[in-house]
């Protein structure tokens, strides 16, 4: 039996030793988190800081304590160590409350308190310091209380420290129950949502306080009714289960005040909590649970510390690639959502089907948006600015949502930059203005998160990029769209005004100068000086008949005619007597295109050959030159013209030189159907355009 009660008590030690370790670990990192990743440094974080490190050394003195039950060898030191550990047990219960009051907002009604307490630490931290206020850890195993400085035969520690640190852990109570009102926005929110947090904090340091205030009075009990017990009282089977309980209590209060800066960024002064926060979190628990465990085991098995020494190298590259291998999975789930954003919209096959509603094709990012990345309840994109006429009608989320948008925004919606808290407009909470360097484009409404917890800062980062993505991709599809429209208003004109033309031409111009020239020939044969005005308007006939007759442009192609039998006939016709030679060179046979497609095509083919015709000549006069047009029909339509003429290289003169804006124009309309031109110099003389169109797009 007795063996089996020390094992238990050496399995309890471990337990506890692992605990300090592990609580070690994890207040050195939120001391150094917080302090390192605050947005500005004030005098909250030094107390934070100061705070933590003064409690991983509690711990540190704490562990070689009770390390000293297994290496007796740690004797020497223990009194150092039992001292150095009063240190931080002294000032902590003072640094949470001003920490506590710091985070609140230093309340008017905690001032008396705050200086009384102040001064009350400061006093016994030099009662520690310049007098011997408790007794030795050597002095208290043996349980001899007298040699330290007493007052009613009472150490003065053990008198004046108990109500110190019940003050300290029941004001804080008071502060979070009152605090006053957060500068910075979402501020009085998180404090809101951590409180509950803060509050099991103060719970779980009140409950330790209770139960140390008992132990004291406990060993003064024992010490003054002289109650025989064990050898050494602090490897008693209660004392080492209350030590356990205590270092038990104060881990979960870690974790406790840990979940509450990372969730909700109560100390670091950022406006949004960060998601990344929470998974370093989690890992620097793992982490610190993983070290802690091996150290205990290692005190029970006592290896060489060689092997203690790779084992320790072993669990840290373990743990390491465990965290580098969930950094890769938090890596792809965010490319995963991401997706949808860098994959093809298909924006070119929109504009090509006016009837199409862009908005339909674009919602199914938003919904990504407001599902996936924000997790939000309800949400409403808003354009603003000089975009709002392009994109249309706002965004909402769910699209079936019935809300009633106000039809002047307020200027606290729009103005500034981030994320905003608003009340003006019913069903939504925050507003995120949208800005891009041509000022502001919309505005995002959220409603509450589904989960009831706040917006972090990426969501509203990646949530604002997207929204400003989908205005850009709404806007540029609207404007293709007119661009297009505005397009074929101008082809279509340009036949009506082609047709009224030679319709005057014919019609009216050509019998007026027929009439003058019966007239004329009439009077000269009395007055033969008038034949040479004869002659003109003889030749001027003639040259306006032929000008109608070579401007005369062969019928669209017609729904059941063949591309490549319409292409033929369009340019055989139009342009009969400009070339020496037109050879055709046809290989397979291209399916219906799209009417848009199809009209696109025949023009940029024309605008070629037309090219071809006017400056392929030079500006020496030359033969006519020949035309090579071959069409190859694969997984794409291939349309190529050839000539053998000057090329692009030789100098145009007047007649010749164009603007280029032809084949520009051409070359952008192709892209928008899917196509793509190209033109290029032949070796032997020429140019050579390369049209290509692809074939999925059919009816």
């Amino acid at each position: 039996m007795a063996t089996l009660l020390i094992f238990g008590i050496a399995l309890v030690l471990i337990f506890s030793i692992g605990l300090s370790i592990f609580n070690v670990a994890l207040l050195l990192w939120l001391g150094l988190t917080i302090f390192l990743s605050a947005e500005r440094r004030s005098e909250g974080l030094y107390l934070i800081l100061a705070g933590m490190l003064l409690g991983a050394l509690f711990f540190t003195s704490h562990a070689i304590i009770l390390t000293s039950q297994f290496t007796p060898s740690l004797e020497t030191y223990l009194n150092t160590w039992w001292y150095a550990g009063w240190l931080p047990v002294v000032s902590i219960p003072m640094l949470w409350y001003l920490v506590i009051l710091w985070y609140t907002g230093w309340p008017k009604r905690h001032r008396v308190p705050t200086v009384i307490l102040g001064l009350f630490s400061l006093a016994l931290l030099i009662l520690l310091l310049m007098a011997k206020p408790l007794p030795s850890y050597t002095e208290v195993i043996i349980l001899n209380l007298q040699h330290a400085d007493l007052l009613e035969g009472i150490p003065l520690m053990f008198v004046f420290y108990p109500p110190y640190i019940l003050t300290c852990i029941i004001l804080p109570f008071d502060a979070l129950l009152h605090p006053m009102p957060s500068q910075r926005m979402l501020g009085d929110l998180a404090r809101e949502r951590s409180r509950p947090f803060l509050m099991a904090v103060s719970i779980l340091l009140l409950a330790v306080t209770i139960l140390v205030a008992g132990f004291l009075v406990l060993v003064l009990y024992v010490v003054e009714a002289n109650i025989a017990i064990i050898d050494d009282p602090l490897t008693s089977p209660g004392v080492v289960i209350l030590d356990f309980g205590l270092t038990t209590l104060i881990s979960i209060a870690i974790i406790f005040l840990g979940r509450a800066v990372v969730s909700y960024e109560i100390f670091t002064g950022k406006t949004l909590p960060r998601r990344g926060l929470m998974r370093h979190w989690r890992n620097a628990i793992i982490l610190a649970g993983g070290i802690a465990g091996f150290i205990s085991t290692v005190l029970v098995i006592q290896p060489p510390p060689f092997y203690s020494l790779m084992v320790l190298a072993v669990i840290n590259m373990v743990f390491y690639a465990l965290i580098s291998w969930r950094s890769f999975v938090h890596r792809d789930y965010l490319i995963s959502r991401l997706r949808p954003f860098v994959s093809s919209p298909r924006s070119l096959q929109n504009l090509t089907e006016p009837t199409v509603d862009a908005q339909a094709n674009i919602r199914p990012l938003f919904e990504i948006v407001c599902r996936d990345m924000l997790g939000t309840r309800t949400a409403c994109l808003i354009p603003l600015g000089r975009l709002a006429p392009l994109v249309g009608k706002p965004l909402l989320y769910p699209p079936t949502t019935n809300i009633t948008l106000p039809n002047n925004l307020p200027s606290s919606v729009v103005a500034g930059n981030g994320m905003r808290s608003i009340n003006t407009i019913k069903g939504f909470d925050w507003a995120v203005p949208l800005w891009a360097e041509r000022g502001l484009i919309g505005v995002l409404l959220l409603g509450p998160k589904s989960d009831g917890g706040l917006y972090a800062q990426e969501e509203i980062d990646a949530a604002s990029a997207s929204a400003e993505r989908i205005i850009d991709l709404l806007a540029g599809e609207e404007m293709g769209r007119r661009l297009m429209e505005l397009q074929r208003q101008r082809q279509s004109e340009n036949r009506l005004n082609d047709l009224r033309t030679r319709r005057i031409l014919h019609d009216e111009i050509l019998p007026t100068i027929h009439l003058a020239a019966l007239q004329t020939s009439a009077a000269a044969r009395n007055l033969p000086n008038l034949q040479p005005v004869l002659q003109t308007l003889t030749e001027a006939h003639g040259q306006i008949s032929e000008l109608i007759h070579s401007a005369l442009q062969a019928p669209p192609i017609s729904p059941t005619a063949h591309l490549v039998d319409g292409l033929r006939s369009i340019i055989e016709y139009e342009f009969a007597g400009l070339f020496a030679q037109i050879h055709w060179e046809v290989k397979g046979e291209p399916p219906k295109l799209k009417e848009d497609t199809e009209e696109v095509l025949v023009h940029a083919v024309r605008e070629v050959v037309r090219n071809a015709a006017i400056h392929g000549q030079g500006t020496s006069p030359r033969q006519p030159v020949n035309l090579e047009i071959r069409i190859t029909c694969t997984d794409r339509l291939y349309i190529e013209v050839q000539d053998d003429g000057v090329g692009l290289h030789h100098p145009p003169n007047d007649t010749t030189q164009g603007s280029g804006n032809g084949l520009a124009l051409h070359s952008t309309l192709l892209a928008i159907v899917g196509g793509e031109l190209a033109l290029e110099p032949v070796a032997s003389g020429g140019t050579k355009v390369s049209i290509i169109v692809p074939l999925t797009d059919t009816k």
